[in-house]
């Protein structure tokens, strides 16, 4: 056993003194000797001389930035490659938390906590979502096709669908029956408000326009903003027309002759909503008013006077970054029923009283 051990200790001595095509040529005349007993050997050793770890050789903080690269599937199966890859990649909250956040699975608005298992967070969520759509099955029930380009304007109403779209053209759609009423050739519409005579477009050139369906003539056109156009609203009642535009500003028109009325401006953003909304009658005693006007940007929501006397004076400022109202920002759609304001936020539906402008849920 000696002598063996000293002719082994010679050969691995000058192995290493070889260059890489004499220690490979050496490998290839040991492998044509070696039975299976050692060919065995090799089959079970080499795996773990090949592959490396490279969260154990690599720097902490440099395998957490790689780490950051993957999406929540691939990191789910790292998890499974081993204990000290499943200990470390589960302590990441961080990244689990922005899985969620990208994904909107939490059942509730959760802060980040050193108790909070984001990881569960994110398996429980998506538990749910399978869930929800194995329960639900959609399919369209009617395929409405005429549009040459992407159609960005919507308003449906009574059974009608108008639609809007960079083809520079409105239809209009009875829903039921899928034929389409009218069709008329405008500029690129952004938004669209109609009834059953008329239509006013918003549009990416700057500008508003109202137009007559049974002709397709262009009845007025509003000319004022720098910006594209992305929200309309109307009250024929009071002949007023409001807009809001990229370039920050809400717009006052007299509806009939395109004048301009009042430039409101106090948004930081771009104004991505606007509306008409009738108060409700158990309000209008103390509001004072049977009319206001709505608008928003992404940071908040703003409540103006249609009145002329008022000057079309803001009545109140809803903000994103109150501490009653815990969002980031806000998201179209805005609604409101009379008696309550309601808008999309990426925190979920946000709910505020018309008549105290209180956040209610």
């Amino acid at each position: 056993m000696a002598k063996f051990k000293a002719s082994l200790d010679s050969f691995t001595a000058d192995f290493s003194c070889f260059s890489d095509d004499e220690k490979n040529l050496a490998i290839e005349r040991i492998l044509l000797r070696c039975g299976p007993q050692q060919l065995r050997l090799l089959s079970d050793e080499l795996p773990n001389l090949v592959k490396r770890d490279f969260i154990t050789f690599l720097p902490l903080e440099l395998a957490l930035h790689i780490i950051r690269f993957l999406d929540y599937q691939t990191l789910g199966q790292c998890c499974m490659v081993s204990k000290s890859w499943s200990k470390l990649l589960s302590s990441c909250s961080d990244i689990w938390a922005g899985f969620c956040d990208n994904l909107g699975v939490l059942s509730s608005h959760k802060l980040a906590t050193i108790d909070t298992d984001w990881k569960f967070e994110l398996q429980e969520g998506l538990r749910r979502l399978r869930r929800l759509k194995c329960k639900s099955s959609f399919s369209a029930e009617r395929v409405l096709t005429g549009h040459e380009e992407c159609v960005i304007g919507l308003c449906y109403k009574n059974g009608l669908l108008a639609s809007g779209s960079q083809d520079r053209s409105v239809r209009l759609w009875d829903v039921q029956s899928g034929v389409c009423k009218y069709q008329l050739t405008c500029h690129t519409c952004t938004d669209l408000q109609f009834d059953d005579t008329q239509v006013v477009t918003g549009s990416f050139d700057n500008t508003l326009a109202r137009w007559e369906w049974k002709t397709g003539n262009c009845l007025t056109k509003y000319h004022g903003h720098v910006g594209a156009v992305f929200s309309v609203d109307y009250n024929v009642e009071q002949d007023l027309l409001i807009s809001g535009s990229s370039d920050q500003t809400v717009k006052f028109w007299q509806m009939s002759t395109g004048s301009c009325l009042a430039t409101k401006q106090g948004h930081q953003d771009w104004v991505i909503g606007v509306l008409f909304a009738q108060i409700a009658q158990e309000f209008q005693t103390k509001l004072q008013r049977k009319y206001v006007a709505i608008s928003m940007s992404k940071d908040c929501i703003k409540v103006w006077s249609v009145r002329v006397a008022e000057e079309y004076g803001c009545i109140a400022t809803l903000s994103s970054s109150s501490a009653t109202c815990p969002v980031n920002e806000f998201l179209p759609k805005l609604l409101c029923n009379g008696r309550n304001i309601m808008c999309s936020s990426n925190e979920g539906v946000c709910i505020w009283n018309l008549q105290t402008f209180q956040l209610t849920r």
